[in-house]
């Protein structure tokens, strides 16, 4: 677990790099409204505070152009893939740039899901919520195309 309480997934990180994978992590630009990006991490160790309630990558590391897959934590998940963040929208914001051709999959513990949460036009469901205990593939968690 986390300082936020999410799950912690640096033993991920270290498997998809031992299989050749980049592995990028969300900064948030300064200035820009809050503009979600993912930048390339070698080494979580790399990761620094910057005062966001979750380290961030260097701001020179390389930015990715497309993801396969973007793991989004939230406080809490429910079965249509809505979920509840932390209330500054990065997430919402960055999906459809990278939803489709990526998955997004939400990552919890079983204890934060929920039956369903309240959401608006402007929330972006995920694909799949992963916790400790199963997998869901959410039905109505296509989040909108980015044309």
């Amino acid at each position: 677990m986390t300082q936020n309480h999410e799950v912690d997934l640096r033993a991920l990180h270290v498997a998809l790099r031992l299989l050749e994978k980049r592995v990028y992590y969300p900064a948030i630009e300064p200035g820009d409204g809050g503009r979600m990006r993912f930048l390339q991490v070698i080494d979580p160790a790399e990761l620094v505070d910057r005062g966001k309630g979750f380290s961030e990558p260097a701001d020179d590391a390389p930015a990715a152009l497309r993801l396969d897959v973007v793991l989004v934590p939230g406080l809490s998940f429910d079965t249509r893939g809505h979920r509840l963040g932390y209330g500054a929208g990065h997430y919402d914001r960055a999906l459809p740039r990278f939803c489709p051709p990526a998955i997004a999959i939400g990552v919890a513990f079983e204890f934060q899901l929920a039956p369903e949460l309240p959401n608006t036009d402007g929330d972006v469901p995920v694909n799949v919520v992963i916790t400790d205990a199963r997998t869901l593939a959410a039905t109505d968690c296509v989040p909108p195309s980015h044309g």
